[in-house]
């Protein structure tokens, strides 16, 4: 039996053909994002039909909520996006680099008020 270090001998190359270690194929990172239709993986969560949830008001309650909750998740995000962008701005205004003001556009000394939740 070959050791199994010596790749060469095991698979019958000779040490002139060189054998690739990487003979598989790149994996595909991320095919589909489960929430890129967020109806349908509301659906998906609560085990539901499209005809239940038109049949059962029940059902058609709790997509209703689901859907609220999502919105108010995306909302959340974007301001906190918002936030962490002038957050940095106002950072990088107070080092003295010439950045525009992220509440009044100008990019040399202003008398904005920094509100207490960006410092």
């Amino acid at each position: 039996m070959v050791p199994m270090g010596n790749l060469d001998q095991t698979f019958g190359f000779s040490p002139q053909i060189p054998l690739p270690y990487d003979l598989q194929p790149v994996a595909q990172m991320i095919s589909q994002w489960q929430w890129a239709n967020p109806l349908a993986a509301i659906l998906r969560f609560g085990g539901w039909t499209i005809d239940d949830a038109i049949d059962d008001p029940q059902v058609a309650r709790a997509v209703r909520q689901l859907w609220k909750v999502w919105k108010d998740s995306k909302r959340h995000l974007a301001e906190r996006q918002e936030r962490f962008i002038v957050q940095e701005l106002v950072h990088w205004r107070h080092e003295g680099l010439p950045v525009p003001c992220p509440f009044c556009r100008v990019k040399g000394p202003c008398t904005c008020p920094i509100p207490a939740i960006y410092l």
